[in-house]
């Protein structure tokens, strides 16, 4: 067993549905992902206010991830932002919730 193999037995364990991992949605397919904390963000001037987050989801589940797609996470449409990073294994993802002008 290779030592890749034996990083995606331990994914396969950490992606459980009700454990650790949740179900999103990436282009209307639904993955289990890892779902951090949303954090608010505020821009330009006059003040604009956002929501940032960040998933993790695994190349096998997501062949193919790009700047724009659309997520909803836990009933919130978010759009991916910048180009999503993966290791061979897993894409970590930005997202971004649509601002509102405060």
């Amino acid at each position: 067993m290779s030592f890749q193999d034996i990083i995606r037995d331990d994914l396969d364990t950490i992606y459980t549905a009700g454990e650790f991992a949740e179900e999103i949605t990436v282009n209307g397919a639904t993955v289990l992902a890892m779902v951090g904390s949303p954090s608010s963000t505020e821009e330009q001037s006059p003040a604009v206010l956002g929501v940032a987050l960040s998933v993790t989801v695994r190349v096998n589940e997501l062949e193919c991830v790009s700047h724009g797609d659309a997520v909803v996470v836990n009933g919130v449409n978010y759009v991916v932002t910048g180009d999503p990073l993966s290791d061979g294994l897993e894409w970590s993802i930005d997202l971004a919730r649509n601002m509102v002008s405060l």
